[in-house]
């Protein structure tokens, strides 16, 4: 890909802005990949992009999803972090600013922030469309190339509708765990293999609803794909049975513990 200055642009950014969204097949987003272009080094963007062109089994549609959901891997540039740290410290300077001058107008009225979006249901009719297997098929590959992940919701991946997908891995290491508070003797759980890497199955569920809970919760470690590198201890139901349906439009009932209730 080489570099063409168009008298239309008026920067290096636009240019990568739009080679991006051509090669990505998203001409009319040219503004989000303009905001990319401006944070990630030219490289490392223009190497990911033609990962992702390379890539046979994905369909065009799905491209972009997963060019955005695999941004986390890449570092920023220092320039965008200085720009970064300069606006927050313009935002705490104005926010100790503002405290000292209303000071005395603590208690008045306050908007309420806008709440998040709600993600909303996908019609029985529409699982086995194209659009959303489009989207189940994009949400595999962005959970297959995280090293760390085993589930991952629609809203994470930027559509608000009702639908995660769990990689069966969450049974290898609720295995691992249960053999590691089995262990006697001062045997520890690193002398044992670990689970063989291989091509995981993911299951999809869409529209869930959980129609039980145990009584009894335990406090399991966990984090987020949203949230990198964050972790805390959080206490959960240890089972829990879930109505959904599955990428076939096929309704199923399923008991869920450990983990995979997370």
């Amino acid at each position: 890909m080489k570099f063409e200055p168009d008298k239309k642009l008026h920067s290096r950014e636009h240019v990568l802005a739009q080679d991006l969204s051509e090669i990505l097949g998203e001409s009319k987003k040219f503004a989000a990949y303009l905001g990319i272009a401006r944070r990630y080094h030219e490289r490392d963007l223009r190497a990911l992009a033609r990962m992702v062109k390379e890539k046979s089994d994905l369909p065009l549609e799905a491209r972009g999803k997963y060019f955005f959901a695999c941004l986390r891997g890449l570092a920023p540039t220092s320039e965008f972090l200085a720009r970064l740290r300069a606006a927050k410290r313009a935002r705490l300077k104005k926010k100790i600013h503002k405290h000292a001058k209303s000071k005395h107008l603590a208690n008045r009225k306050r908007t309420p922030s806008r709440a998040p979006a709600k993600a909303r249901d996908i019609n029985v009719s529409d699982i086995t469309s194209k659009k959303i297997q489009d989207l189940i098929m994009a949400m595999k590959h962005t959970l297959a190339s995280t090293p760390d992940g085993v589930g991952l919701a629609a809203p994470q991946v930027g559509e608000d509708l009702r639908l995660f997908i769990i990689s069966d891995e969450a049974e290898e290491i609720d295995r691992l765990k249960s053999e590691k508070n089995n262990l006697k003797n001062n045997q520890s759980i690193e002398d044992k293999k670990p689970y063989p890497v291989r091509e995981w199955h993911y299951h999809v569920f869409i529209n869930p609803d959980v129609t039980s809970r145990s009584r009894r919760k335990l406090y399991g470690h966990e984090g987020c794909l949203s949230v990198p590198d964050v972790f805390g201890n959080i206490k959960r139901c240890e089972k829990i049975t879930i109505q959904a349906y599955n990428e076939h439009g096929k309704k199923f009932i399923r008991g869920r513990f450990g983990l995979l209730s997370y």
